[in-house]
Formats: C-alpha cells, structure tokens, sequence
C-alpha cells in the first residue's frame, strides 16, 4: 500500500463545483456540515451504511474515527459554495502485473442527485489519478443502488464480481457490485472483466 494523497491537489474546481481536501481532521466547519448533511440523508444514504451502527454517525468524533480507521483521504464536494457530499480516496496497492489500483466512495445530497455533480467530480479526478501514475478505480456499489450503478455506467466502469451471502432462509443474496475501471492504457492489461450490465439481476 502507497500513501499517495499527501501530493493530491488541496483545492479542485469544476466550473461552479468545488472540492476541497480535508488535510486536518481538526476542520471542525467542515466536519459539523458533513455531520449535518448526513443526518438529513440517511434513508437517501441507506445503500452506503446499511443501518450498521458504526457508520450511523452521530458526532464529529464518530466522523473522524471513521476517517483514521479508513486510512483514507476526504473531499468535501461544495456546489454554488453549499457542501453537497463528500468523496473518499483511498491509498494506492498493487494488483496483478503490479498495476497500481485506488479505490473511490461517494456519498451526495438527496438535494443535489440528478444534477452531474458526482459525475464532474469524478471525471476530474480521474485526470488527476492518471497524472499520478493510478492505472485501475474500484468502487463497491449496492446491488440496489440504481443510480450510482447507471453513474459508473456512464463513467465506463465494469462490474467485475458480486460480494453475495447465504442468508438463513438458504438463498445467496447479492449485496454488492465490485465495479473497476482502467484509466491507463500503456500497461500489462489487467484481469479480464466479467461481461454483465447494470440490469440489477438477484443472485440466485
């Protein structure tokens, strides 16, 4: 695993959005309207923390352990200068033929869906990632989370396996998509991806 975040842009524009990289978990103003726009978006927000305890934040500190635990970087997304989610960036590691994978979460306000925010963020990261030598994205995406399936659909990401479980009633459920994207074309290709479309079919 590779600390690359230190050297990722503090501040990114896009037209009137902006993110802004959270280099100190002291940042109290940004950490209360992140706690603020969680809370008002726990239902929109229930593919991500699944009603589990630990993610159902309820204080600053909650926020910032799970930050340290996470081991990653956090852009608080601001559009028309009103905070409207955030994205976490995770460290680099390495997979087959030594390509360097990062792997991408997102969280956006009910309030602001439907509007290309995520999706500008996104792309613009991409660059970035691809000026600092990244090869392949991953995101784990709810099965049922239909529009940030058709987001990372657009954005050319393919699914590459489910995460699934036998549940007590003896039938292996789906939970998640591992979804991948390479960004880099002048590398050893990575493993071949599974053909399969964002038509959300239950694991049998």
């Amino acid at each position: 695993m590779f600390n690359f975040n230190k050297n990722l842009p503090n501040r990114i524009r896009e037209g009137n959005i902006k993110l802004v990289k959270m280099r100190r978990f002291n940042e109290k103003g940004i950490l209360n309207k992140l706690l603020v726009l969680y809370n008002s978006n726990l239902d929109h927000l229930y593919y991500w923390h699944h009603n589990i305890k630990e993610l159902m934040f309820q204080s600053i500190i909650q926020l910032k352990w799970y930050f340290n635990l996470s081991c990653s970087t956090c852009y608080a997304v601001y559009n028309d200068g009103k905070i409207a989610g955030f994205i976490e960036v995770g460290n680099i590691y390495l997979g087959k033929g030594c390509e360097k994978y990062c792997s991408l979460t997102f969280l956006l306000d009910k309030d602001n869906s439907n509007k290309g925010i995520m999706r500008k963020c996104l792309m613009k990261l991409e660059k970035i990632f691809i000026d600092h030598g990244i090869d392949v994205l991953t995101a784990s995406v709810d099965v049922e989370n239909i529009p940030s399936l058709k987001l990372m659909s657009k954005l050319n990401f393919e699914v590459k396996s489910m995460d699934s479980m036998l549940l007590d009633d003896m039938v292996n459920r789906c939970f998640y998509y591992k979804l991948q994207k390479k960004i880099r074309t002048n590398k050893i290709e990575t493993p071949v991806f599974i053909n399969q479309s964002f038509e959300l079919e239950k694991c049998a």
